[in-house]
């Protein structure tokens, strides 16, 4: 008897901002991806779907600031006796943000010194990413 599992990708985002081609997947830092196996199988056997790194056991992945780059991934379906696989790209882009200023000093507006006075400036920032 020849068995076939049919494997297809639904797609879940946090954000309406994936681009995606059949296999390559893009969003941004900080953004959620999840994809999901859509498998049927011709002879009704249950099915087992399994994800590797980046995605988790539900094929998700909510990526964070430093994970800009490109990943591979394959999603696996097994009916216990055939399975097939299908790899895609996960691209996360850097995601820029603002830097902000944490604290500075002089807190005052206006500073009134003399000619021959000095005043210390000083400034912490950071940077989300």
């Amino acid at each position: 008897m020849n068995k076939r599992v049919m494997l297809f990708l639904i797609i879940f985002l946090a954000f309406p901002s994936l681009v995606f081609s059949i296999k390559a997947f893009v969003i941004q830092e900080t953004e959620k991806i999840s994809l999901q196996a859509n498998a049927t199988d011709p002879d009704a056997d249950r099915l087992i779907t399994a994800y590797t790194a980046p995605l988790n056991e539900n094929g998700e992945w909510q990526t964070t600031y430093g994970d800009a780059g490109e990943y591979k991934s394959t999603i696996i379906v097994s009916d216990g006796t055939t399975s097939v696989s299908e790899d895609v790209l996960l691209v996360v882009k850097k995601k820029e943000e603002t830097p902000k200023i944490d604290s500075f000093s002089p807190m005052q507006d206006d500073l009134n010194i003399k000619e021959s006075e000095s005043v210390n400036f000083e400034v912490s920032a950071s940077d989300l990413n």
